[in-house]
């Protein structure tokens, strides 16, 4: 599940599995939101499309993670 929250400065960040992920980007033409790992070594990175996001971990041995928000 995830959580989605505005930021101090204005920015929109999301909580899943208890890791934050910035809004990097967002494509109206498919309505598809881009997410980057909040912490700065962290190169995991995360997709929404409607009401479910998926994470795409940089890690070989991790597969991508799919969660139904709200």
């Amino acid at each position: 599940m995830g959580i989605l929250t505005t930021l101090k400065k204005g920015g929109q960040a999301i909580l899943i599995d208890n890791f934050m992920y910035n809004h990097h980007a967002y494509n109206p033409v498919n309505d598809t939101g881009y997410w980057r790992c909040a912490r700065r070594p962290c190169r995991a990175s995360a997709t929404t499309y409607y009401n479910y996001a998926a994470l795409n971990e940089k890690k070989m041995s991790i597969k991508r993670k799919i969660f139904k928000m709200f």
